[in-house]
């Protein structure tokens, strides 16, 4: 399950003949960020900026308030039923996980898609050091964001066809980091009530805490609080069964990452060694070979269950791996500062907050002191 922080920006010819339906703080927004178009368009591609504005136009059209839509008879129950779980879970973020009180999720938009959006991670062929992309406000971000496939592959096609390695995702769920009131979507309706609940935590994260250009920060960040705050839902409402199950899908899933980041440091350590590219290429190849082997031998050690065999039998590479780090590199570090506050959010959220405050390289620097020991 993945999801994005994303900066989004207003071009005027999409946006003023439908603004009248917009709140006020909605067309300040909307405004703001117009202006901000103007000053990458020397630089970047206004058809990009198109279609960023028009998905983020439709979404805000298509919102419908959640009270709304649990009172229609012609929505299908088992929607109505996740939308008032995830009221509840609002509540819970709130409370519980001092999260920001806010109008976010308080609506629901169905897009008729299986996708919110499809990032684009791309890395040279010989490096896992992935290509970045600058906006507005948020920063840095390592991949880029489609409101469509379509363009999303295209994109990626013509820089695969420049010998990168590159890897389209599709993503469920997103946050524009409290410049929109993010709504619940259908995209995240099939799901099991453990990972919905714990993506709307992990959005929740992102409006709280963001340093702009600093994505690995912000994702394992992100997945730490997700991850607790499932924690303490599921133990909450004692539901023995999908916490059991919780339980194990979280087991199967730290095993897999273990694999996947084990990958990358082979993979860091060939494209360090000074070989000539044709040797790395062979030896490339071979590590992902032994990464579907090792996955195998996992997954009959799981007694065949196969959640991951897409990821891995859709083709590897290193944009693939590295889009997986970025959600999980820092996160052990993050678990131990929350072990050494005991659990204790606000002791834990204070010491987040020293640590947005440094350098990036002094707190990278930390972070890995951390994991190391």
């Amino acid at each position: 399950m993945m999801s994005v922080s994303t900066g989004l920006t207003v071009y005027k010819t999409q946006s003023m003949h439908i603004l009248g339906s917009y709140t006020t703080s909605t067309v300040t927004r909307l405004l703001i960020l117009l202006l901000s178009t103007f000053a990458l368009n020397a630089c970047s591609s206004l058809s990009y900026y198109r279609q960023a504005i028009g998905g983020q136009m439709e979404l805000l059209q298509k919102r419908r308030p959640i009270d709304t839509v649990v009172t229609d008879p012609a929505v299908d129950q088992r929607v109505r039923q996740r939308l008032k779980m995830i009221q509840k879970a609002r509540v819970f973020a709130v409370r519980e996980l001092l999260l920001p009180d806010n109008d976010s999720y308080s609506d629901y938009a169905d897009l008729g898609r299986p996708y919110a959006l499809w990032n684009v991670f791309v890395t040279p062929p010989y490096s896992l050091e992935p290509k970045q992309w600058c906006y507005p406000f948020v920063g840095c971000i390592s991949y880029r964001n489609y409101f469509s496939p379509v363009p999303a592959r295209a994109y990626a096609d013509a820089l695969q066809k420049q010998g990168y390695d590159v890897y389209v995702a599709g993503v469920p769920a997103y946050s524009t980091l409290g410049w929109f009131d993010d709504p619940v979507m259908n995209t995240m309706m099939h799901w099991e009530n453990y990972d919905l609940v714990g993506t709307l935590f992990h959005e929740l994260a992102h409006q709280k805490f963001y340093i702009p250009g600093d994505t690995v920060f912000n994702e394992s960040l992100a997945r730490a609080i997700e991850q607790e705050g499932l924690r303490r839902w599921m133990a909450q409402r004692r539901h023995s069964q999908d916490y059991q199950r919780y339980l194990l899908e979280s087991r199967r899933e730290q095993e897999f990452i273990r694999l996947i980041l084990a990958t990358r440091e082979q993979l860091t350590d060939l494209y360090s060694s000074g070989l000539s590219q044709e040797t790395m290429f062979a030896s490339k190849l071979d590590i992902f070979r032994q990464l579907r082997r090792r996955y195998l031998e996992l997954r009959e050690q799981w007694g065949g269950y196969d959640a991951y065999d897409r990821w891995i039998f859709s083709g590897v590479n290193n944009a693939k791996v590295q889009s997986v780090a970025t959600y999980y590199d820092y996160l052990p570090a993050f678990n131990k500062i929350l072990s050494q506050q005991h659990g204790d959010l606000r002791l834990f959220y204070r010491e987040i907050q020293r640590l947005m405050e440094m350098e990036i390289s002094t707190r990278q620097a930390y972070l890995h002191t951390l994991m190391a020991n």
